[in-house]
């Protein structure tokens, strides 16, 4: 993960260490950044670098004084952004300070694992590795790449393509739109995930998941906790055997579960027309839109439901 790491030609215009005595929290606000989260050297400071690609040398710290960017320490908190203030109350200055520069800022904050952060960076990128702390990013229009964290995450990014990768932690919320969402090798005790005009792919998921999907096709590949999920006006795919009570409903698109052929549950689906591989051996009830009994003697229960379209469900290995 070094895609968002300044270039050799960049201008480094700031480096600055803060000393921390308790386990810290940092904020970050710098729309348009490029930036960087990664453990530090230590578990008692947090080294912030800014640098400054796409301009003159002469011009790099132009660049950051338009942007008014400070950082400072208040007790056990590190902040890292531009003029928020005059960001909200002056709409006008802050399209100036885009508009008349292509230079871009790279932030590369190196903190201790534990630390609790909130990074808003509007219009910019963020990847962030190896973290333990909580993570809270809120990002439009940009992009964000995750990687082997270890804490609570909650993300809100529209406009946005997230890729979250090798997560072992407590909780991962997830809020896309106009974007994409992949998230795979994920351990947690829940996982929810809200998406409109966003493709969602969810790939080797340990936890109970709860997926709404508006406008956008799904994936769900090897989900091994409870799983419910809701797609509208977009086609859902289910690969594997999620846990018991698992229910998945599609709204105007085609549902198509692609299980085990050893697969054993009570199998419920309703849609028009159903279709099932021979190889899952079924016996109950089975009319031309609703499908009710046991796979292979019975066991776990699942549901799928396609209103006003098609369930497929066939037979892998």
């Amino acid at each position: 993960m070094a895609d968002l790491i300044a270039p050799e030609e960049a201008v480094q215009v700031m480096a600055q260490e803060f000393k921390i005595d308790t386990r810290c929290r940092l904020f970050v606000h710098v729309p348009g950044a490029r930036a960087t989260l990664r453990p530090g050297a230590g578990d008692n400071r947090v080294e912030v670098t800014v640098s400054v690609s796409g301009c003159e040398r002469g011009a790099a710290q132009n660049v950051l004084d338009r942007l008014r960017l400070s950082t400072r320490q208040v007790k056990d908190t590190v902040r890292v952004e531009t003029d928020v203030q005059e960001q909200q109350s002056n709409p006008r200055w802050w399209a100036w300070v885009r508009e008349s520069t292509s230079a871009t800022v790279h932030l590369d904050i190196r903190l201790p694992p534990s630390a609790d952060t909130s990074i808003r960076v509007p219009g910019g990128a963020l990847e962030a590795s190896d973290l333990n702390g909580e993570l809270t990013v809120r990002l439009a229009g940009g992009s964000l790449h995750a990687e082997g964290l270890r804490g609570a995450l909650d993300v809100q990014a529209p406009a946005s393509d997230v890729l979250i990768e090798w997560f072992d932690g407590s909780t991962m919320d997830v809020e896309v739109s106009a974007g994409s969402l992949t998230a795979r090798r994920v351990n947690a005790s829940a996982v929810r995930v809200q998406a409109a005009a966003a493709p969602v792919t969810l790939d080797r998921v340990y936890a109970a998941t709860d997926v709404v999907v508006h406008g956008a096709a799904a994936t769900l590949r090897d989900v091994r906790g409870r799983l419910s999920a809701q797609v509208h006006g977009a086609p859902l795919h289910l690969e594997g055997a999620p846990a018991d009570g698992s229910v998945l409903s599609v709204y105007g698109a085609p549902l198509t579960a692609t299980m085990p052929s050893s697969w054993t549950g009570d199998l419920t689906v309703e849609g028009s027309p159903i279709s099932l591989d021979d190889p899952l051996s079924f016996e109950g009830e089975h009319t031309p839109d609703r499908l009710s009994g046991t796979v292979n003697g019975g066991g776990s229960s699942l549901t799928l439901r396609a209103i006003r379209d098609a369930v497929r469900c066939e037979a892998s290995g």
